[in-house]
């Protein structure tokens, strides 16, 4: 599970589903040449050290599926010496609380994984301004609150945006719309409402998935939904919408 260069240096830690249990060491964000970790599926517990979130080499940290607790912290200004090139974070299925930090330095994120937690707060789209690559996001089954951020229609190559199983509230806001690189879209189980407006909708054409299920959504379904040509899987059960099918739903 350990990966070494040709100069012996540590590249990668690779220990998935090894029954390892106790903390993770802070001294690997001192491994200067550590690409990538990967600790899923032990029963790790304590905290995630501040030292592998800063690190300046790890490009991919997948700790998914152990007992991490406490809530994470914030990062320093980025130096040229030390900037963080994460660009794959699964932390999900863990006990993470308190509000998601502002990680302004991470340049470099692609995919945020942070599912099955405990986090507070407003959804986090801090990315969409900071991480021009930033692709995927998986917030579902957390305990965010408020309305979904406008800036999340900043994410130009935002592909996935999983939310569901939260509490929040409000409409889908305008600027949500201007994601247009959307292929999968999910605020199940939420408190959000308002009329679906076939208009701003047609603008998701890479849409394949769109979860609206349990929510508070009212008024008819668009007939516009069926000009998503890639659409595969429709989802707005639980809401408390009205009228007919429309009749194009049929080819």
């Amino acid at each position: 599970g350990v990966t070494c260069g040709m100069d012996g240096a540590v590249e990668a830690v690779e220990l998935p589903s090894k029954r390892l249990q106790g903390s993770v060491s802070p001294s690997l964000g001192g491994l200067a040449s550590l690409s990538r970790l990967n600790l899923s599926g032990n029963s790790l517990s304590g905290a995630l050290p501040w030292e592998i979130m800063s690190s300046g080499s790890i490009v991919v940290l997948d700790v998914s599926f152990n007992s991490l607790i406490g809530s994470l912290q914030e990062l320093p200004p980025s130096s040229s010496r030390r900037r963080p090139m994460m660009r794959v974070i699964n932390i999900s299925s863990n006990y993470f609380t308190g509000q998601f930090p502002l990680w302004e330095t991470m340049q470099s994120l692609a995919v945020l994984n942070a599912s099955g937690n405990s986090f507070t707060g407003l959804l986090p789209s801090f990315f969409c301004a900071s991480a021009p690559s930033f692709a995927v996001l998986d917030v579902s089954y957390n305990h965010f609150s408020g309305g979904i951020p406008p800036e999340l229609g900043r994410c130009s190559v935002l592909r996935v945006l999983k939310a569901g199983q939260n509490s929040l509230t409000g409409n889908l806001p305008d600027e949500l719309f201007t994601a247009t690189a959307l292929e999968y879209l999910s605020f199940h189980d939420n408190y959000l409402q308002g009329v679906l407006d076939g208009a701003r909708l047609i603008k998701f054409s890479n849409l394949a998935v769109l979860d609206l299920g349990g929510n508070n959504f009212s008024g008819d379904i668009p007939d516009s939904i069926c000009r998503l040509k890639r659409l595969k899987e429709l989802r707005w059960d639980r809401n408390n919408m009205t009228g007919e099918l429309p009749s194009t739903m049929g080819s």
